[in-house]
């Protein structure tokens, strides 16, 4: 009995494999930081893109926002063609048709407050608001 109760204190004292069991545990504690680091750093770029595709949109249905008649629908045209033109960082899947509703895109007369503008002379600036994309 003394020699089992000797190899067991023996055992339970022995720390030779300590360093490997304590990396083991470290090492699944740094790959799910790893991994959500970079889950979130592609989200974060997946973000940018989509608002530089929409940043697009705008500047290009700003620029048609002249005061001339039909200035508006020149610029929704523009804005629409922008953000069809970018459908593969607008896009859910992999399909070529990417909704763009007419009502994602508002004229404004005034930034502050915003005022809708009513008319082609009175438009000024242009807002787009998309649905997120995942």
């Amino acid at each position: 009995m003394s020699r089992a109760s000797s190899l067991f204190r023996r055992f339970v004292q022995d720390r030779s494999g300590t360093v490997a069991t304590l990396t083991g545990v470290a090492l699944i504690g740094l790959v799910a930081i790893g991994g959500l680091a970079f889950d979130v750093s592609r989200a974060l770029a997946l973000r940018a893109e989509l608002e530089n595709a929409v940043d697009a949109a705008a500047l290009a249905g700003a620029s048609q926002l002249d005061g001339t008649s039909g200035a508006m629908g020149r610029a929704q045209t523009a804005a629409m063609g922008s953000l069809v033109s970018n459908r593969q960082a607008l896009g859910d899947t992999y399909e070529s048709n990417v909704a763009v509703a007419a009502s994602d895109i508002t004229f404004l007369s005034s930034r502050d407050p915003d005022v809708t503008a009513t008319t082609d002379a009175t438009a000024k600036f242009i807002r787009i608001n998309l649905a997120p994309r995942s």
